[in-house]
């Protein structure tokens, strides 16, 4: 966390970005759901509306685990090697009705040109886990809603 803010101008830089907001809670409308991507990128904006790309940030302490990160340079070597951020990613990305979202790892003490690396995830490639994905959150608040109906039941009986 403590070289977000550093990795995330790095990011700007490298891919020539004038703007980022950051530290955002994003909520789905009509859902439980939030996400706070570590930065959104906008790429258009409408009369109320704004479109983004989401953008995830991982800083690994050792070289090691930089090194591995960076060498998983597609969606689907993450998702291979590191499912949890892949699937992070996606969520945030459906959370946000970003297209386009980019994971960025990040280590300062490599050579200038070499700290960070950028994976970018795009929508319609990854079609069918996203659609696992909204399929399984739609599960999910439909055990929450059962779950919520017989806690009221048990408690109205009492």
């Amino acid at each position: 966390v403590r070289l977000e803010g550093e990795a995330l101008r790095e990011y700007m830089e490298a891919n020539g970005e004038q703007y980022l907001i950051t530290q955002q809670m994003i909520h789905e409308k009509g859902t439980m759901f939030c996400s706070s991507p570590d930065a959104l990128v906008i790429v258009d904006t409408k009369e109320d509306s704004y479109a983004v790309e989401t953008v995830e940030v991982k800083c690994p302490q050792s070289y090691s685990e930089y090194t591995k990160q960076r060498m998983c340079d597609t969606p689907a070597k993450k998702k291979k090697e590191y499912p949890i951020y892949y699937w992070q990613v996606l969520d945030q990305m459906l959370v946000c009705g970003a297209n386009i979202g980019h994971f960025y790892t990040y280590h300062p003490e490599f050579p200038e040109g070499n700290r960070g690396h950028r994976i970018t995830f795009k929508k319609v490639p990854l079609w069918d886990d996203f659609t696992f994905l909204s399929k399984r959150k739609s599960e999910a608040v439909e055990m929450f809603n059962e779950v919520k109906k017989k806690l009221t039941r048990n408690i109205n009986k009492e």
